[in-house]
């Protein structure tokens, strides 16, 4: 079961969670402080796994991978 996540009463599909530790550049071997670069790869590498990647959180030390949750619209 996906977690939803809730930002100024818009509702998200949390795809991915991963700690801020593992989000730094040193982490990877890379020397760099460019937490954004790594933050992007994360994007590119989910939504070429066919997940709608439309936003990034960082809450509680965790960055959240988020697809929006579409209203529904009355026809």
């Amino acid at each position: 079961m996906k977690k939803i996540f809730e930002h100024d009463n818009k509702l998200w599909i949390v795809h991915r969670t991963v700690n801020e530790s593992q989000m730094h550049p040193k982490f990877y071997g890379y020397n760099s402080n460019d937490i954004n670069a790594i933050v992007r790869v994360w994007v590119e590498w989910l939504r070429d796994n066919c997940k709608d990647i439309q936003k990034v959180f960082n809450k509680n030390g965790q960055f959240l991978f988020c697809e929006p949750i579409e209203e529904a619209e009355i026809l």
